[in-house]
């Protein structure tokens, strides 16, 4: 248990390698965007169905990409995006657009 906790901070500071050890858990990472917990969500189109995580407050609204296997949107949900250093975002947008 505290493993997996150990495990969440890392996967939402962009340690992927601890997001596919909560993955294959099948733990979810808190939201994105407000914090919140999350759910793995079956949608049927008519065909087979396909998997989508999203944030259980109805108010926040974020939603992961739609995937064909559990485990795979659960890996998109779980894989954050890397925090830039300083650095970085001087490269990316310039000394006077920070």
């Amino acid at each position: 248990m505290e493993q997996c906790l150990l495990d969440e901070k890392r996967a939402l500071m962009d340690d992927h390698e601890a997001a596919k050890r909560l993955t294959d858990a099948g733990v979810l990472v808190p939201c994105w965007r407000c914090g919140g917990e999350a759910e793995l969500q079956e949608i049927h189109t008519g065909g087979k169905p396909v998997y989508a995580v999203s944030c259980k407050k109805h108010h926040c609204g974020a939603y992961g990409c739609a995937h064909q296997t559990k485990k795979n949107a659960v890996a998109y949900w779980n894989t954050r995006a890397p925090i830039l250093s300083a650095e970085e975002v001087e490269i990316l947008y310039g000394k006077e657009n920070p």
